[in-house]
């Protein structure tokens, strides 16, 4: 957007975002020697982009507090006004939830949970500060973070939702653009 970009390497979690740009040929044909290793689903065809990890989306609650079983189940009144989600306008890998949500629970889903008092608060950092701080009972939230917080020890426990957690692989691309021609070799 602002005409260039001073970087040479791209990694991002929004998988909408390298596919676009690789279709807009701003990325470089780069093959990673590792690539050859990276199950071909998670790798781009024409070897623009690759992933270099998988961020994973779960439920989040208090420890030994009650817990829905799944994503569906926020739709529950028992959840109302007690659910919090990350910003889709403003995070990629809230954006690629709302996406799989929408996909696997049909386009009503979120009319559903906003009717139930959903409430949206920033990136997946924000999500768990209103679940760690009693604002909420329940986030969506990348296993990424809950794990970090139970590290620093955190009350917090991940839930693997039944209806299946959201995968998204984060890739890596060079940028066209790239003044560095070492980092097309990187």
């Amino acid at each position: 957007a602002a005409g260039g970009s001073p970087c040479d390497v791209l990694m991002t979690s929004d998988p909408f975002l390298y596919r676009r740009l690789a279709k807009e040929g701003r990325l470089m044909r780069a093959v990673s020697p590792n690539g050859v290793r990276t199950p071909r689903a998670l790798v781009d065809p024409d070897g623009h982009w690759e992933a270099v990890r998988l961020s994973t989306m779960v439920l989040v609650h208090k420890t030994g507090s009650e817990a829905p079983a799944s994503f569906i189940e926020l739709l529950d009144p028992k959840w109302k006004g007690e659910v919090v989600i990350g910003d889709p306008l403003t995070s990629g890998t809230a954006f690629t939830f709302a996406v799989a949500m929408e996909r696997t629970h049909g386009s009503d889903f979120f009319d559903k949970l906003r009717a139930n008092g959903v409430r949206v608060a920033g990136g997946n950092a924000a999500v768990l500060q209103k679940v760690e701080g009693g604002e909420a009972k329940v986030g969506v939230v990348l296993l990424e973070n809950v794990l970090a917080a139970k590290a620093r020890g955190s009350p917090v426990e991940e839930i693997w939702p039944t209806d299946g957690a959201v995968v998204i692989p984060g890739p890596v691309a060079i940028l066209s653009s790239s003044r560095n021609p070492a980092a097309a070799r990187a």
